[in-house]
């Protein structure tokens, strides 16, 4: 049950990450440049990368809750003030609301680094990392290897 939750989370997260990644220039990025052996590669560090984040969503929740703040209340304050009004939020709201920003802030930067770290550590270099998402963002075809590998790695797990 556990790997298929985290098979939903790795597989919604793909598709949300490689929307966020689309901005990548494409010059000199084809699907002929990317082998099946690069795929599979890709595929094994983004769900090490998926687990990295999952630790660090866990690490902002805990967050949230030891500030005093429920996740709900959290959402409503960051929604209200993403939308540029003013949150309906008491004094003490806000401040617990902006500690939890810090320390989530503190978490990102913590993740990002983990995350460049164990994709050098695998063996490939940021830039073709993120070549590839670029790659599966514009090839369907691509996206669809990747959706495979993706779910053969998935039941291998729960296996």
């Amino acid at each position: 049950m556990f790997f298929r939750s985290i098979a939903i989370f790795v597989v919604a997260f793909l598709f949300v990450a490689i929307n966020a990644n689309a901005q990548f220039d494409q010059q000199d990025v084809t699907p002929a440049s990317l082998s099946d052996d690069e795929i599979i590669e890709f595929v094994d560090i983004y769900i090490k990368q998926s687990e990295i984040e999952q630790q660090a969503q866990m690490q902002m929740i805990s967050a949230i809750e030891e500030e005093g703040l429920s996740l709900d209340r959290f959402q409503e304050i960051i929604q209200a003030t993403q939308m540029g009004g003013e949150a309906d939020a008491t004094e003490s709201e806000l401040e617990k609301f902006q500690n939890c920003m810090a320390e989530i802030t503190e978490i990102e930067q913590e993740m990002i680094g983990k995350v460049e770290e164990m994709i050098v550590a695998e063996g490939m270099t940021m830039e073709r990392y993120e070549e590839i998402f670029t790659i599966i963002n514009s090839d369907p075809e691509t996206m669809q290897k990747v959706q495979e590998v993706l779910m053969q790695r998935m039941q291998e797990a729960e296996g």
